[in-house]
């Protein structure tokens, strides 16, 4: 239970306390948050409750304070799929999830900081929606 409190304040009570406290400077300024969801906070991953949980609270957190910050904030959210793997991937592992997605490649930590930023600058009127960058995975799950 000790583990499930951690990830749920490192993943979903932590951006949410921060996007409250910043608020008002960010309706002065017109500002947006993007925050970093998962595909397993849409879709979960089996023995990984607590971040699916944690995920999926984020993306709900992401359309709610979209809702509470308007019109003068922006909320977003990317959710990567296979994005950047986890050092401990073999290359075995890394193939298959990438064999399981419609384009069948992996992103990078590269495009996920050009959705960032395309949420940021690039648009002024999305609010409250989850960027999913996956590949295609979560369209044939």
């Amino acid at each position: 239970m000790q583990e499930m409190e951690l990830i749920l304040r490192t993943n979903l009570t932590s951006p949410v306390a921060l996007a409250l406290e910043c608020a008002s400077l960010l309706s002065e300024n017109e500002g947006a948050i993007v925050n970093i969801a998962d595909i397993y906070g849409l879709f979960p991953l089996r023995d990984h409750l607590a971040y699916s949980v944690s995920k999926a609270g984020l993306v709900m957190a992401t359309k709610a304070l979209a809702v509470e910050l308007a019109p003068r904030v922006r909320v977003n959210a990317v959710a990567p799929g296979i994005g950047v793997f986890p050092a401990d991937y073999d290359e075995e592992t890394r193939n298959k999830l990438i064999a399981r997605t419609l384009l069948h490649r992996a992103g990078s930590s590269r495009e996920i900081a050009r959705a960032v930023s395309y949420l940021l600058d690039g648009t002024q009127t999305m609010t409250g929606q989850v960027l999913v960058l996956d590949g295609g995975r979560t369209v044939a799950l």
